[in-house]
């Protein structure tokens, strides 16, 4: 459960070549479409009762991204005022989309086997006027491939995909480079860290693998988000147990 805080919040990248726009859906049967943080009010939603959570990210086009979790609905609100506020944090404005709608689960472990149907590993190229190109993994239905293509290309771009060789959703993300990190800058070298975020009155504790640059972004958008933060080194020397601290 709170490897998904985390997990949505990697979603929250710099985009190429365009900005999301846009994007359509039925409130009374797929949720609502948040487009700021400011829209976002955890105390409005239910603190007491756990429910399965289906948790969806738009951006150029399509939905990019949609996580399953057992929370109550004000948890699933505060870590979609994070994202936004990161988001806005990233670009200087809101560039993506959050909603978030009850799944068909009963319990906590039916709830984490839950998977997006249809979605595989794509590996997708996209290339500007200029030649400039970038090479990207998404773990997404070929539907919503698809419409991210059309985004692309009638906003000029040339945007190709084709299937990757990756079978979960980590093992795709994992294909995508890492940032290049320098060694003589402590600040951009990955290491194991306890992460407690709090935004609307809800806390998340989590060890993640990531630069210590990284994790004061993400104390910062939480900041932003009216709530706050706190971090410190945790004992993983690599990134796999560092995973296994969060069981």
């Amino acid at each position: 459960m709170k490897k998904l805080f985390f997990a949505l919040l990697c979603l929250v990248g710099i985009t190429m070549f365009t900005a999301c726009e846009g994007g359509t859906n039925n409130p009374e049967k797929d949720g609502k479409w948040y487009t700021s943080a400011s829209q976002i009010d955890p105390t409005d939603f239910d603190q007491q009762d756990k429910k399965c959570w289906a948790i969806d990210i738009w951006c150029d086009g399509t939905t990019i991204g949609r996580e399953f979790a057992w929370l109550t609905e004000a948890e699933v609100a505060s870590a979609a005022k994070l994202i936004l506020t990161l988001d806005y944090q990233v670009f200087g404005y809101n560039t993506k989309k959050v909603k978030w709608f009850e799944a068909d689960a009963n319990d906590e472990d039916a709830c984490d086997a839950m998977v997006w149907e249809g979605a595989r590993c794509w590996e997708e190229t996209i290339t500007a006027p200029n030649g400039e190109s970038e090479t990207e993994y998404g773990w997404m239905p070929e539907e919503n491939m698809k419409e991210r293509h059309d985004h692309y290309v009638e906003r000029g771009l040339q945007h190709e995909y084709k299937p990757a060789d990756a079978n979960d959703p980590d093992a795709c993300d994992a294909l995508n480079p890492e940032e290049p990190t320098d060694p003589e800058n402590p600040s951009t070298e990955s290491k194991c860290w306890k992460v407690t975020l709090t935004v609307g009155g809800q806390s998340t504790t989590v060890y993640t693998w990531a630069p210590e640059a990284s994790i004061q972004a993400q104390i910062s958008a939480a900041q932003m988000a009216g709530g706050s933060g706190t971090y410190e080194p945790a004992d993983a020397n690599d990134e796999e147990s560092c995973a296994l601290l969060n069981n």
